[in-house]
């Protein structure tokens, strides 16, 4: 999200099986972020009110 400067990836991350399995291969995949020991509890915290607000949750 360009406003809240998280990076992710979307798309099929290699998994095309996984995707199929999950409906998912025709819609365009799915969105990734990966959270690593180095990311803070703040950053993590914007993460999950991002995806709220983008879900139109929050």
């Amino acid at each position: 999200d360009e406003t809240a400067g998280i990076c992710v990836r979307s798309g099929h991350h290699c998994a095309i099986p996984a995707m199929k399995h999950l409906a998912l291969h025709e819609t365009g995949g799915t969105v990734r972020a990966s959270i690593h020991y180095y990311n803070t509890s703040e950053e993590i915290q914007l993460l999950g009110e991002t995806l709220e607000e983008i879900a139109g949750m929050g």
